[in-house]
């Protein structure tokens, strides 16, 4: 990101360097062409006065020639002038002569060499100065450059110094150092270098496929690294909590966007603290440059399942990123369309799940030609809604289909579900929401039957882009409706000085109240049907343990919660009766149903796979 900024700034110097280049050039020219006016008046002038001199100008008349071509000469009888007497002086030599007389009628002879001798200087002095005024010119153009040059001199600099350090980073531990490696692009098979983060020909991100094309594993996360263990932060399971950056005292976890981030991975001494402290298992410790495991459905590169048909993209194919799910949707119609052959009556596709992916892809099967149905059991965008009420930062603009580049910067959350939106009125997408895909079976003519809550479809392809998160289990009592009330934490660090009742009895709710507790000002109430943590893990059990020892958590054991109100609810406490507690907030943790029972019910199989951590230096960005 410094890069680029330092570059833009760069650029920005050399424009405004060509600009004042431009500016006094053409100044320049318009004192050239000033000149060049005036000398033509002069030109002019003197052109005239020429005129005027011949034209004045007495003309020698010659006598008239006889017919043999001498002179005639005067008649006898012609009668001379009678000359008239001079006086005495005049006579002693003083007497004007014809030659005298004539030049005392001729202008003045002198004005003509001294008029040209006035242009020749004029003539000069304008060459002077056009060659003054070019030169200068010329100065200030190497001025200019020499300036543009030294404005991307840092950028030149600070890129060699990344690729000096990325090319030492990868030909760190290896045994030679030969020809750059190549793999072909998932793509378009154009043989692109092992380390470039996009395709040099067709332009998509490589790292859309790095899962798709990691090994499958079996058993648990490998631990092995070189020295001691580094801290990973898994941005899909962190709520924020800052556990994890408490606990640290080097300062190489920082709370960035409502996310642990690691931003000082040098400082690391290995005590582990931080994984020991982490309520969700978000931080892990591994070696570096080893790697970790999730569990997502068997995959190939065109992003279909091992169940023909039947596709997966976005959160649910491990790539949660905004960028991310919007590029797939568009390549996994891309994927589809090419061998497709549209069938009267029947649509094309069928797209579980509205959010960015889901929502990507069906504009771009909108584009394509083809028929599609989008359904989600929430709202359209929930992965979205449930966002932190923060400001959603997009490190760099994605293409969406039908509308063009899409980049929000430094924006709340409602304005990139504004934009959604719009995207969709315009395009005339059709969602079907608050309707659940129950069901997906494949016809014996190579269709597939999908089941909703409110219908059944026939369609010829099923591109799944549902969340990990599957179907929260909701409350059924008054109140349950007010926004207060929520189902699941995603930044704890974005509720403080309030008052919160946390309902449930599982890992997600021992989470959650571990979280909300570690915030400035909260007031923690727990509410569990149960009087023991037997369905914790050990870890958050002990760390619930201690909260309530510790007197910031409110423990309500055997309790019920009855009716949410604007600022109390209302609990029934066994042995107790029912209280009345203030409260701004509802945490309803009560479980759910996992995707995995759907996707197994649908044949898609669930593998564990081994990613690579090649970089522990931050988080992935929206």
């Amino acid at each position: 990101m410094f890069a680029q900024r330092i570059k833009r700034r760069g650029y920005l110097a050399s424009v405004l360097a060509v600009l004042l280049l431009g500016c006094w050039a053409s100044a320049s020219a318009q004192t050239l062409a000033e000149i060049a006016e005036k000398e033509k008046a002069r030109r002019q002038a003197l052109q005239e006065q020429e005129n005027q001199f011949q034209a004045s100008a007495p003309t020698e008349r010659p006598e008239p020639l006889a017919p043999s071509g001498r002179t005639e000469a005067p008649a006898e009888d012609a009668i001379e002038p009678e000359a008239d007497p001079l006086p005495e002086d005049d006579r002693s030599g003083s007497a004007i002569t014809p030659a005298m007389q004539a030049e005392s009628e001729l202008p003045s002879a002198v004005s003509v060499p001294s008029v040209a001798a006035s242009s020749g200087e004029d003539f000069l002095s304008l060459r002077e100065r056009s060659t003054t005024i070019l030169s200068t010119t010329l100065i200030w153009l190497a001025v200019f450059v020499v300036l543009a040059l030294l404005a991307t001199i840092p950028v030149h600099f600070h890129l060699a110094a990344m690729r000096k350090a990325q090319g030492a980073a990868g030909t760190a531990g290896r045994p030679s150092v030969g020809a750059t490696s190549t793999r072909p692009c998932p793509q378009c098979g154009h043989a692109t270098a092992s380390d470039s983060a996009f395709c040099d020909k067709c332009g998509v991100p490589m790292m859309l496929w790095q899962l798709k094309l990691s090994r499958e594993v079996r058993g648990d996360a490998n631990e092995n690294g070189r020295g001691h263990p580094l801290p990973i932060i898994a941005q899909d399971l962190c709520i924020g909590c800052s556990a994890c950056v408490n606990a640290c005292e080097q300062s190489v976890l920082q709370i960035v966007a409502g996310k642990s981030t690691v931003v000082n991975v040098d400082a690391c001494v290995g005590p582990g603290t931080c994984a020991e402290v982490c309520p969700t298992g978000a931080c892990q410790l591994t070696g570096q440059g080893s790697s970790r495991r999730v569990e997502v459905p068997r995959i190939g590169t065109n992003f279909e399942t091992n169940r023909k048909g039947i596709y997966a993209i976005g959160e649910l194919g491990g790539l949660g990123l905004i960028k991310n799910a919007v590029n797939e949707g568009q390549l996994v119609v891309e994927a589809i369309k090419k061998n497709h052959v549209k069938r009267e009556g029947v649509l094309d596709l069928i797209f579980v799940g509205a959010g960015p992916a889901g929502l990507s892809g069906s504009l771009a099967a909108k584009e394509a030609g083809l028929s599609a149905l989008v359904f989600e059991q929430g709202s359209f965008a929930d992965t979205i809604r449930r966002f932190p009420n923060r400001k959603i930062v997009m490190a760099e603009p994605v293409k969406v289909p039908m509308y063009g580049s899409l980049w929000i910067s430094d924006a709340p959350k409602e304005t990139l579900l504004s934009v959604w939106q719009t995207i969709i009125d315009s395009a005339q997408i059709e969602i079907r929401e608050h309707e659940q895909v129950l069901g997906i079976h494949r016809n014996g003519n190579n269709t597939f039957h999908v089941e909703t809550q409110n219908s059944a479809y026939e369609c010829q392809k099923v591109v799944l882009a549902i969340g990990k998160r599957g179907s929260p289990r909701r409350l059924e009592l008054k109140g349950s409706e007010l926004p207060k009330v929520m189902y699941g934490l995603t930044d704890a660090a974005q509720y403080k000085h309030s008052k919160v009742l946390v309902v449930g009895g599982g890992d997600s709710a021992a989470e959650a109240v571990i979280g909300l507790a570690n915030q400035e000002g909260n007031e923690v109430s727990f509410s569990y049907r149960k009087t023991d943590f037997t369905r914790m893990k050990d870890r958050n059990r002990e760390a619930l343990t201690r909260a309530v020892k510790e007197g910031r958590v409110r423990f309500f054991p055997a309790s019920e919660l009855l009716e949410v109100a604007q600022k109390e609810v209302l609990l029934r406490c066994d042995g107790e009766g029912t209280k009345r507690l203030p409260n701004d907030f509802v945490f309803a943790l009560l479980g759910g149903t996992s995707p995995n029972a759907f996707l197994e019910g649908i044949g898609v199989t669930m593998v564990t796979k081994e990613v690579s951590v090649p970089a522990l230096g931050g988080a992935p960005t929206r």
